[in-house]
């Protein structure tokens, strides 16, 4: 039909939060003959809005409003309220968006009652290609006033002819999500077989829908079915993950991990791997796998967390309620016939004074927090969660608008659109994680999405008091510890600092990189650690497929070792800056998924010695990366423990006095920790974050503390990301052990130990200060008559460009004399070194 191509065209509607603020005069739609059509001139002649900088076409017949980013962002025009008998509607504009902005929305549609939109529609410059161009909504309503829009996002021209309001027949079956939940003639044959896997190549549906709205619903769909369905054995495979624009220079991350599979006889081959082409096949094979629905509410947020958390507990398909006709709830629900068994839709207002729905707790007034606490009450105080696995990737929230991402103008008075770390519309899809959800709805994960700053409103609730996020915060993960006992509690994600809770997306906000500290802090203090699934490559699929994977149960790295400690026992100190690679981070199993295939087919993997590290709190999702990169390993590459041991925690946070009456403690976390590590054969801790100067007794027991439990897991050698100065033997050497501890060298004053390349700047030149390059730590060795030490974290370089920086550096600077040794030599020759220091051999 006609409106299924003009969406596929023109991108699709969303459900957002109103924006009308109405008009006094009332039209009764039904009295102009079930269709009203506005001319452009309408809008200047009679009481309907327009922008103020809009003015008419030569030939009178359009409105037009040049892109001016300063002045223009508003609405384009805006019709009166008019009343609507109950029924179907269809609300369309012909309009002109030049080609300007290609990345976010420039113009939308708006259908709003009641404060609320029930239909919207993203225009973005690609698709308007410059011509008039007919765009639609479809919506259902009770008797109701309803406002109609075309808003402008002020990135580019925008000319409209007319708005047309028509009653329709409903047609459900019809839309463009239709296309992808109804099946294709090919399947209907096919039946649920055992030993079959069922592949489906969800990310060339994305593509071509382009919109982040119906790619959300068709995403949220597809990774709550997964994880239902390979709950107990893999039986669905998901091509999602396509991406050589990072490092992984490969692509074809999901493909090449299916191929894996396949030659390990993990996942079948030929006629046992059946290629499905539409999601609603994956909905009638999968059937006996869910017994409905679960609806969430686009105007609370929080309730899509709480409705994954109510998927895997009670086996349902998450879906977003909406009264919009082109969407997967009226799909699923009128023509699927798939019963709603629990309805979050309109069911926290967030209001003082009132109970949270079906509980008898008092709300916070927090729209947010309330269906948390409703959560916490329904799933972890019954005990129905996994109280050993939860998730805290991005909740339901688009926008501060509920529509789009939050556009705002920096001290300049610039545009700030996908800066700043905020991902771009356009591929959106791929920032918000939904495909990494089968896992945690498989392992019936709590879900959460808040903020761990006290002292700020974060921008998707700000009208909460100061400090309730992370009171709700800190509520769940209590209650959650006293089921979990002393096991460590895996969660997934990372504090979602590029769409909220920092300066990437708000005014004022904390900086991003003052988020990730404290919600570490947080997670340690309640024995839990992060999957940390960071953007901007946090995307992963197929997590549900992967835990059922039989991993090794016992890795090997002695040949390696043995050459290195061979090689060490035969170095002699010289004059050189010694250089160690930690190619991190990788402490998040998305990051490991995704890179890790390309970096161990690198041409030049084994040229130098590189440290890779392992994080078993990601084993769940990546054992088979683990079988993959221990088979393809060199002689010049070792594992090594990440920071900071069984996941990424402060250490330091278990000896504080905060922590009393909880469940885990620093010896129950090592203990763990040293377990794996004997799994994966690792002695080194390549990398702990945390600070090691104290002054006081107190910060100096505590240094001693971590300093032996450390010693536990690393008998040759712990690298610290700040480090004590050395100046004692027991500063940098465990004598009972033989641990070297990496610290401050004591020639550079303030200085920490580790040079940050961040993102493959291996090989960044000049004098930072903070620390983006070798040269801004490396001394002329030749000149000064001293070695030097650094170890290098190139986050995400690959083994060719560590390679080819340590070629460039002793091309360009042969005096500093660089030489990339593997970390038994490091630690042997560092701690000859700082005990020529202590020694006074350096004066």
């Amino acid at each position: 039909m006609k409106f299924k191509r003009i969406l596929v065209c023109a991108l699709a509607a969303v459900v957002g939060t109103g924006l009308f603020t109405g008009c006094s005069r009332k039209t009764d739609l039904n009295d102009r003959n079930k269709t009203l059509t506005v001319q452009a001139r309408d809008f200047i002649e009679t009481s309907h809005t327009v922008h103020p900088n809009a003015y008419m076409t030569e030939n009178y017949t359009a409105l037009a409003l040049d892109k001016s980013i300063n002045t223009n962002a508003g609405y384009v025009a805006r019709t009166i309220d008019y009343r609507l008998a109950k029924g179907a509607y269809r609300f369309s504009a012909q309009a002109r968006v030049s080609i300007g902005n290609e990345t976010d929305p420039v113009l939308q549609l708006h259908a709003v009652k009641g404060g609320k939109a029930v239909a919207n529609l993203n225009i973005m410059g690609p698709k308007s290609k410059s011509i008039y161009t007919d765009y639609a909504i479809e919506f259902e309503t009770e008797d109701a006033f309803v406002s109609f829009g075309l808003y402008s996002n002020g990135r580019n021209d925008v000319r409209m002819k007319n708005i047309t309001v028509e009653k329709i027949a409903k047609n459900a079956d019809g839309t463009l999500l239709a296309e992808y939940l109804s099946e294709d003639a090919a399947d209907k044959n096919l039946a649920l077989e055992d030993g079959k896997v069922y592949f489906y190549d969800l990310r060339e549906k994305l593509e071509a829908i382009g919109d982040y709205s119906y790619q959300e619903q068709l995403m949220t769909l597809a990774a709550s079915l997964q994880g239902l369905a390979n709950r107990e054995k893999p039986r669905m495979f998901i091509r999602f993950i396509d991406d050589d624009d990072s490092n992984a220079v490969l692509g074809r991350q999901d493909e090449n991990w299916l191929e894996y599979l396949q030659s390990k006889n993990f996942l079948p081959t030929g006629a046992d791997l059946i290629r499905i082409q539409s999601l609603g096949t994956l909905l009638r094979l999968f059937r006996p796998f869910y017994e409905g629905l679960t609806a969430w509410d686009v105007f609370s947020p929080a309730t899509y967390n709480v409705g994954l958390t109510d998927c895997g507990v009670n086996n349902r398909l998450l879906v977003k309620y909406s009264d919009e006709i082109n969407s997967a709830y009226k799909y699923l629900t009128e023509v699927l016939k798939l019963p709603v068994k629990l309805d979050l839709h309109d069911k926290f207002p967030g209001t003082r004074g009132k109970k949270i729905w079906d509980t008898d707790i008092d709300s916070t007034g927090s729209k947010k927090s309330d269906p948390y606490y409703y959560a916490a009450e329904k799933y972890i105080k019954t005990k129905k969660v996994n109280p050993h696995v939860m998730s805290s990737y991005l909740d339901g929230w688009i926008g501060d608008n509920g529509v789009t991402q939050r556009v705002y103008y920096d001290e300049n008075g610039q545009l700030c659109v996908g800066s700043g770390g905020v991902p771009y519309w356009e591929n959106r899809f791929f920032h918000t994680d939904i495909m990494n959800r089968d896992y945690f709805v498989a392992q019936k994960a709590f879900f959460f999405d808040l903020s761990p700053v006290d002292d700020e409103r974060p921008v998707d609730d700000e009208k909460q008091t100061i400090g309730r996020d992370t009171d709700t915060l800190e509520y769940i993960l209590r209650e959650n510890n006293k089921n979990a006992g002393t096991k460590i509690v895996e969660v997934g994600g990372f504090t979602n600092w590029q769409l909220k809770y920092s300066d990437a997306s708000a005014d004022n906000a904390m900086a991003g990189g003052g988020l990730e500290p404290a919600m570490v802090r947080i997670l340690t203090k309640y024995n839990a650690t992060m999957q940390a699934d960071a953007h901007s490559i946090s995307a992963m699929a197929n997590g549900s497929v992967y835990m059922r994977y039989p991993a090794k149960t016992q890795y090997n790295q002695d040949a390696a070792r043995q050459k290195m400690l061979a090689k060490a026992n035969a170095a002699t100190l010289g004059n050189k800056n010694y250089l160690l690679f930690y190619m991190g981070d990788y402490d998040g199993a998305a990051w490991v998924n995704r890179e890790m295939y390309s970096m161990f087919n690198d041409p030049n993997l084994g040229k130098i010695p590189l440290m890779w590290p392992i994080l078993p709190i990601n084993e769940g999702r990546v054992g088979h990366v683990y079988d993959y990169i221990y088979e393809h390993a060199t002689e010049n590459d070792i594992f090594v423990g990440g920071n900071n041991g069984y996941g990424y925690n402060y250490l330091d946070v278990f000896l504080t006095w905060e922590r009393d009456g909880l469940n885990g403690t620093l010896e129950t976390y090592i203990d763990q920790t040293v377990t794996v590590y004997k799994k994966y054969d690792l002695d080194i801790m390549g990398m702990y974050f945390g600070g090691w100067d104290a002054a006081s007794t107190a910060a100096q027991n505590t240094w001693r503390t971590l300093y032996a439990q450390l010693s536990r897991l690393s008998p040759y050698g712990v690298v610290t990301s700040r480090g004590r100065r050395a100046d004692a033997l027991e500063d940098y050497y465990n004598a009972q052990t033989g641990t070297v501890f990496v610290c401050k060298d004591p020639f550079i004053p303030g200085r920490d130990p580790v040079v940050q390349c961040g993102n493959g700047m291996v090989l960044t030149e000049g004098d930072s200060l903070h620390q983006t390059s070798i040269m801004s730590q490396s001394i002329n060795v030749t000149r000064e008559g001293r070695p030097h030490f650094n170890v290098l974290r190139p986050v995400l370089a690959t083994p060719t460009q560590a390679y080819e920086a340590v070629n460039t550096l002793n091309k360009r600077y042969p005096e500093y004399n660089f030489e990339a040794v593997d970390p038994y030599t490091f630690f042997k020759l560092y701690k000859e070194y700082l005990d020529n220091v202590v020694a006074g051999d350096y004066n």
